[in-house]
């Protein structure tokens, strides 16, 4: 396992010098900009946000600066996301049973509820919305899809996969043609050949030994109702999912499922963003659908082998 050292925040700032002030907070100065490789604005998102990627932060103080920094802010002020990210060999990723894949940006392109999507809200939960179910295609801008991209994921944490990636799951992978779903366009309403990647099953909550996410028992955003959502990144630890084998049949699991755990907080009333939000977990995807992104090269994805016990 290689460590590449690097920190991603995910802020709530939008501007490059509101970040380098709050960067001054935590103990980084201007003399140490050396150490920050890129801030990444996103001012046309909905979520308005920018980037921090932070590298070579071999100095162990330094690091305990950023997250002290980060602890010390209160809820609704902090960064969207604190990570520490770890580049894994493929040897390393496709030892295990299961990994976690999240991408490393969203791309601009809106989807989902925006454009008309349908779905089952009948057995979502009354808080956050976690549990409604898609009907029918998802409804996307074709235009702001890049051709170059075989795996986007969209502001609205919709996953959109292209035409040679879908037919390679579904011509590739045991049970793979159930976890695509159609794309149709905006303007048209007509497919374009892309498809949807959508999980077939929930895992159950990660195991306890599992680090690196948490959630704040004292922020009024997270669901007090089903408690699968308002998990966020816990600074200065790497996530490290564990699952119990006890609680689930490896033998019999689909291709693509998604965690228990929902990252950050839902608006289910579409007052932040327009139309509703339902904040969405990790994808995890079974060994062979890990194998075959790494054979056809999919970018930008971070990948993190599950441990599991008790087999």
């Amino acid at each position: 396992m290689k460590f590449f050292d690097r920190v991603t925040i995910h802020t709530k700032h939008t501007t490059k010098a509101a970040c380098i002030e709050w960067l001054a907070t935590a103990g980084v100065s201007a003399a140490e900009s050396d150490i920050i490789s890129g801030i990444e604005t996103y001012a046309h998102s909905p979520y308005r946000y920018c980037d921090i990627v932070v590298r070579h932060l071999h100095d162990q103080q330094r690091r305990d600066r950023l997250s002290s920094a980060y602890n010390r802010l209160r809820p609704g002020e902090e960064p969207l996301a604190f990570e520490l990210q770890v580049d894994y060999s493929q040897a390393d990723l496709l030892s295990a049973s299961l990994c976690t894949c999240a991408m490393q940006r969203m791309m601009k392109v809106r989807s989902g509820s925006a454009y008309g999507t349908q779905y089952d809200w009948g057995n979502a939960c009354e808080f956050c919305g976690v549990g409604r179910r898609q009907i029918g295609p998802l409804i996307a801008k074709r235009s702001l899809l890049s051709k170059k991209q075989k795996l986007t994921v969209s502001w609205d944490a919709d996953w959109i996969v292209s035409s040679v990636l879908s037919g390679a799951i579904v011509t590739e992978i045991d049970g793979g043609e159930a976890c695509i779903n159609s794309v149709i366009d905006n303007q048209t309403r007509e497919s374009f050949g892309y498809g949807q990647l959508v999980p077939l099953a929930e895992l159950p909550p990660w195991d306890a030994a599992t680090t690196g996410i948490a959630i704040d028992e004292r922020d009024p955003r997270r669901c007090r109702v089903c408690c699968r959502s308002g998990f966020r990144g816990v600074a200065g630890e790497l996530f490290m999912p564990v699952v119990d084998a006890s609680k689930i049949d490896l033998g019999t699991i689909p291709p693509i499922m998604e965690s228990f755990e929902k990252w950050e907080y839902s608006d289910v009333k579409g007052t932040l963003h327009g139309c509703p939000f339902v904040a969405r977990g990790d994808m995890v995807l079974r060994r062979d659908v890990v194998a075959l992104f790494l054979k056809l090269k999919v970018r930008g994805m971070n990948l993190s082998p599950v441990r599991v016990f008790n087999q």
